[in-house]
């Protein structure tokens, strides 16, 4: 639709539609995704992206033209990641999530061990992990998955074996989880 479709539609002059278009680009054009409308509202709002969000930006690095002004603040988030593609879990590893979210000990040592590969010396988030997890997927499998990685990594941090390779440091109210290779001699 452009701006004198709307205009008539909906009863409102050039001028008013004109601003409308100059705030609203996504409106008229129709070549912003809905993806990426949904990233720019996450951002606009100062939320930190999500790794599914992180996954299609790392995919699709052209939606980061879509975001306006927000665009440097996904850039930062994936400088963040580092070399997400060299790093993404293969699909036997990936493909361990559900068993590991209800706590099978053969999943869990799986993912496990293949974070135990990835994991730097300097501290690293949630994201960093789970966009690698879930690159490992496929895309039309990753919406059903990305809700039990919270869990994953719970029941991970509650192993023994990877005791000392996380550690919780408390802003204000609340917690924050930061994963990190332990120092070795």
């Amino acid at each position: 639709m452009n701006i004198h479709e709307f205009s008539e539609r909906y009863k409102i002059s050039l001028a008013k539609s004109r601003k409308i278009l100059k705030d609203n680009p996504h409106w008229f054009d129709g070549s912003a995704s809905t993806q990426g409308i949904e990233i720019r509202a996450w951002l606009s709002n100062g939320q930190p992206l999500t790794s599914l969000q992180l996954c299609m930006l790392v995919e699709n690095p052209a939606m980061i033209l879509e975001l306006g002004k927000h665009a440097h603040k996904a850039e930062e988030a994936l400088a963040r990641l580092g070399n997400v593609k060299a790093e993404i879990a293969p699909l036997d590893v990936a493909a361990c999530i559900t068993d590991a979210a209800s706590k099978d000990p053969e999943s869990l040592a799986t993912i496990i061990n293949w974070l135990k590969t990835i994991i730097p010396s300097e501290p690293v988030g949630h994201a960093y992990l789970a966009t690698r997890l879930l690159l490992g997927l496929p895309g039309n499998v990753r919406q059903f998955d990305a809700p039990r990685l919270q869990r994953v990594f719970l029941n991970c941090r509650l192993q023994p074996s990877f005791a000392n390779w996380f550690f919780i440091k408390k802003n204000f109210t609340k917690s924050v989880t930061f994963y990190k290779k332990p120092f070795e001699l």
